[in-house]
C-alpha cells in the first residue's frame, strides 16, 4: 500500500522533471537559434564587406589603370613635343645631317621611330577602347545603340504606315553603286603603290637627287589627277567616289612617308662607306615590309612597329558590324531627314526665312552623322584593321570631344593625319621658315599652322569635289573662314568653363550649314541634269543652287 501510495508523488516529481528538462530544452533552442541567426547575420555582414571591398578594390585598380593611361599619353605626348623642338632648334644644317651613335638609335628598330618626325609607336588602345572598360561608359554606349534601335523602329513603322513598305534600300544601292568599277580603279591604284617601291632602289643608286626628285614628282602628279579624272569620268555615285577619292589620298601620304624615310635613311649613314649604307638601308626596309605598311592603320613608314601576339577574330567581327550598323544608321539618316527636305529644291520658292529653319532642322541629322562617321571609321574600321594585321598602337585619335579650343579639336580630332600633317608638312615648313627664311619659332610656327589649315582644306575639298561631281567649296571655306578664325579666337578663353560649350555649339551650326548647302547643290544639279556633266569646266565649278535663290 505504502509503493501504491508512493507513486503518485514519483509520478508528480517525474512531470515537474519533464516540465524542467522540456524548459530548458526550449531555452537552449531559443539561445541555438539566436546564435545562429547572429552568426547568420554576422556571415551576411562579412560578405556584404567582402563585395563592397572587392567592389572597391575593382573600383581603384580600374582608376589607377586608367591614371596610368593618361600618364603614359601624357609622357609620350611631352616626348613627341620635345622631339618635334629638337629637330628645328639650335641646329645648323650640317649639325642636322650629322649624328652620333647615341641619336641613331633613336630612329632603330627598337624604339618604331623614324628621325624628324617626332612620333613614336607603342602598344596602345583607343581612347573609346579604354574608356569602354569603365561601367558608366559602357552603360552610356548600351544607351546610344538602345536609342538607334528604337529610332530604326520608329523610322520602319512610319515608313511603312505610310508607304506599306517597313524600308527601302534602292538609296543605299544607288549610293554604293558601279562597285565593279571601284574594286577596278582600287586595283590599279594598289599597283601603283607597289611600283613606288622602285624609288628605293633609285635614292640608293648613283642616280641625282634632282633626277629622282623630278621623277617622283611627276609620279605624284599622275597619281592625283588619274583616279580624279576617271572617277569624274565613270559618274560614280558619292559613296563609291568617296571610296576611291579617300583611298586615293592614303596611298599618296603613304608613299611620299616612304620615300621621305627611305632619303633620310641614307642621308643619315655618313660614318658609313657608301656601299655599307646602301646595303643597311635596303636591309632595314624589304618589300614585304612595305606592302604591309601599305594596309597597317598609319600614314608614318618604320622600319617596324609594336605588334600584337595573335588576331583575335572575335574583335574584328565586333568591330566590323559596329562598321556596317553606322554605315546602315547613316542612310536612314539620309533617307528619312535629309533626301524629303532637299528633293524638293528648286521646285518651290526659296526665302531667307527658310535657308534659317533648315539649318536648325538639320543640326542634329547632321550631327549624328558626323558622330555615326567618326565612331564607324576612325574607331571601329581602324580598329578592325589593326587587329588584322597586329598592328599594337591604336591612337588613332584622342579625347577630341573634351577640346577646349579648335586648335585642340583638330589635333585630337583624327590623329593618324593629324601626324602625318605634322611630321611631313608642319615641321618642313617650320624647319625651312627658320633655316632658309631666318624667321624667329613664333612666326615659323604661324605659317606652318596656316600651310597645315589650307592644305587640309584644300584635300577635303577634293575629295568632297571628285566624288558628288562639283566643285562647291564649302567645307574648304569653312576651314580656311571661321576654323581658322575660331582656332585664334578660343585659344584666349581655352580655360573658360563655357570654352567646351562654344565648340561644341560651332560644330552643331557648321555640320548643320554642310549638311543644307551641299545637300541643296546635290538636287539643284540633279533637278537641271547637270550632275557627273562632262561637257565643260564651267558646269563643275559654277554652282546650281544660288540660281534658284536669286531667280
Amino acid at each position: 500500500m505504502e509503493k501504491k501510495a508512493a507513486y503518485p508523488a514519483m509520478e508528480a516529481q517525474l512531470t515537474e522533471a519533464l516540465s524542467i528538462l522540456k524548459e530548458l530544452k526550449n531555452q537552449q533552442s531559443v539561445g541555438l537559434e539566436r546564435q545562429l541567426c547572429t552568426i547568420e547575420s554576422q556571415k551576411q555582414e562579412t560578405e556584404k564587406k567582402h563585395f563592397l571591398y572587392k567592389k572597391e578594390v575593382q573600383e581603384r585598380m580600374t582608376a589607377i589603370k586608367r591614371r596610368a593611361s593618361e600618364t603614359k599619353s601624357n609622357i609620350l605626348k611631352e616626348i613627341d613635343s620635345l622631339y618635334s623642338e629638337i629637330d628645328f632648334v639650335g641646329q645648323t644644317p650640317t649639325q642636322q645631317r650629322v649624328l652620333k651613335d647615341t641619336e641613331k638609335k633613336w630612329w632603330s628598330e627598337d624604339n618604331f621611330n623614324a628621325f624628324g618626325t617626332g612620333k613614336i609607336f607603342c602598344t596602345r588602345n583607343s581612347r573609346l577602347s579604354e574608356l569602354l572598360l569603365l561601367p558608366e561608359f559602357q552603360t552610356i554606349y548600351n544607351i546610344f545603340v538602345a536609342v538607334l534601335f528604337l529610332f530604326l523602329i520608329s523610322v520602319m513603322l512610319k515608313s511603312h504606315f505610310e508607304t506599306g513598305n517597313a524600308i527601302s534600300f534602292s538609296l543605299l544601292i544607288w549610293a554604293f553603286g558601279k562597285l565593279e568599277y571601284v574594286v577596278m580603279v582600287w586595283s590599279v591604284m594598289q599597283l601603283f603603290c607597289f611600283s613606288a617601291f622602285s624609288f628605293k632602289h633609285l635614292i640608293l643608286s648613283s642616280v641625282s637627287s634632282h633626277v629622282w626628285v623630278t621623277m617622283y614628282l611627276l609620279f605624284q602628279f599622275l597619281f592625283l589627277l588619274l583616279p580624279a579624272i576617271t572617277c569624274l569620268r565613270l559618274a560614280l555615285p558619292p559613296a563609291s567616289g568617296f571610296i576611291i577619292m579617300c583611298e586615293q589620298i592614303r596611298m599618296i601620304m603613304k608613299i611620299h612617308s616612304f620615300v621621305r624615310v627611305i632619303s633620310i635613311s641614307k642621308r643619315h649613314h655618313v660614318d658609313d662607306k657608301k656601299a655599307d649604307a646602301d646595303e643597311r638601308v635596303k636591309d632595314e626596309h624589304p618589300f614585304e615590309h612595305y606592302v604591309y605598311f601599305l594596309f597597317c592603320p598609319t600614314l608614318l613608314y618604320r622600319s617596324s612597329y609594336p605588334r600584337t601576339p595573335r588576331i583575335r577574330w572575335s574583335k574584328v567581327v565586333h568591330h566590323l558590324l559596329e562598321t556596317g550598323s553606322c554605315t546602315f544608321y547613316t542612310y536612314v539618316v539620309f533617307d528619312r531627314y535629309c533626301v524629303p527636305e532637299y528633293r524638293k529644291t528648286g521646285q518651290e520658292p526659296y526665302s531667307f526665312q527658310t535657308f534659317v529653319l533648315s539649318i536648325f532642322s538639320s543640326m542634329l541629322p547632321a550631327t549624328l552623322v558626323f558622330l555615326l562617321g567618326f565612331f564607324g571609321i576612325l574607331h571601329s574600321w581602324l580598329n578592325a584593321f589593326a587587329e588584322i594585321t597586329q598592328f599594337a598602337d591604336r591612337e588613332f585619335y584622342r579625347d577630341w570631344w573634351n577640346a577646349k579650343s579648335f586648335s585642340e579639336y583638330y589635333r585630337k580630332w583624327n590623329g593618324v593625319v593629324y601626324d602625318w600633317l605634322h611630321a611631313y608638312a608642319y615641321m618642313d615648313v617650320v624647319r625651312y621658315c627658320t633655316q632658309k627664311k631666318k624667321l624667329d619659332q613664333a612666326k615659323s610656327r604661324i605659317v606652318g599652322s596656316l600651310i597645315v589649315i589650307w592644305l587640309s582644306a584644300i584635300a577635303h575639298e577634293y575629295i568632297i569635289a571628285c566624288a558628288v561631281g562639283f566643285f562647291y567649296p564649302i567645307l574648304m571655306l569653312q576651314f580656311a573662314g571661321p576654323g581658322l578664325v575660331f582656332i585664334y579666337l578660343t585659344q584666349s578663353f581655352k580655360e573658360h568653363r563655357f570654352s567646351n560649350l562654344f565648340m561644341w555649339t560651332m560644330l552643331l551650326i557648321g555640320n548643320g550649314l554642310l549638311m543644307i548647302l551641299y545637300s541643296r547643290e546635290f538636287y539643284a544639279r540633279d533637278a537641271v541634269g547637270a550632275l557627273h556633266s562632262n561637257n565643260s569646266l564651267h558646269s563643275f565649278f559654277i554652282p546650281h543652287s544660288l540660281d534658284f535663290v536669286f531667280n
